[in-house]
């Protein structure tokens, strides 16, 4: 019987490998549930594989299943953390990832860089700008460098809220650091004036993609006409 439940094991195991090789996650995806439906025994190496495919799909539920099996066996690392909250960031599960982020600081310590860059891109999607730019402040107070993309995220998520001050706040802090802006960078921060109806802004901003080496959008020049028709 033992020797048949590592045979399920390897079976399972190199099936979900060809998928991931051949990128067919949700197959893989799928393997790993009826991995689990069928209660065969799994490593921590097929654990930590089944965790990664999840991420990969934003699959957050099956990934927690199989993170809370993974800490039932060891003390989880950054690695495990990482893609469970890569995993609710995807499908927007803002309170999951920050539940998983508050779980990493109780049991590791201090989270990392990539750990909360994943965690304000889950509030992001999850339109709590609130919460974003907590965690912002939080990298900050321990020195760990934000790249375009985590800002880019946090001035989104000011845009979906409403806050233009909070958004514009942190697209002069990027210039200040000499960060590389991108479309979404001046989209985000543009549509944010739009939406606060202001436009002297928003015409500032369009202005500045002219002497940067990024093409206006079509959302960048429809938010900038937009605001200026609402200033009158």
């Amino acid at each position: 019987h033992g020797s048949q439940v590592q045979l399920d094991s390897i079976a399972f195991s190199a099936a979900i490998t060809a998928c991931k090789r051949h990128g067919k996650w949700e197959k893989a995806v799928q393997l790993l549930s009826l991995m689990w439906q069928s209660k065969v025994e799994s490593d921590s190496i097929m654990l930590h594989a089944a965790i990664a495919t999840c991420e990969n799909v934003g699959e957050w539920t099956s990934a927690l299943q199989f993170f809370c099996i993974l800490a039932e066996s060891e003390e989880l690392g950054t690695i495990p953390y990482s893609s469970a909250i890569s995993a609710c960031e995807k499908a927007g599960a803002w309170a999951k990832a920050l539940q998983l982020l508050s779980g990493m600081t109780r049991s590791k310590g201090k989270s990392d860089r990539i750990l909360l860059s994943a965690a304000i891109s889950a509030c992001e999607k999850g339109n709590r700008w609130e919460k974003a730019v907590q965690l912002l402040d939080l990298m900050a107070q321990r020195r760990l460098e934000s790249d375009c993309i985590t800002l880019n995220a946090v001035i989104s998520a000011c845009e979906k809220g409403g806050e233009w001050q909070k958004a514009l706040f942190v697209f002069s802090m990027m210039v200040q650091c000499k960060l590389e802006l991108d479309t979404i960078t001046f989209s985000a921060a543009i549509s944010s004036c739009e939406k606060a109806g202001k436009w002297e802004e928003a015409f500032h901003l369009f202005c500045a993609v002219g002497h940067s080496s990024v093409e206006a959008s079509t959302i960048t020049v429809d938010a900038t006409i937009s605001a200026c028709e609402k200033g009158g």
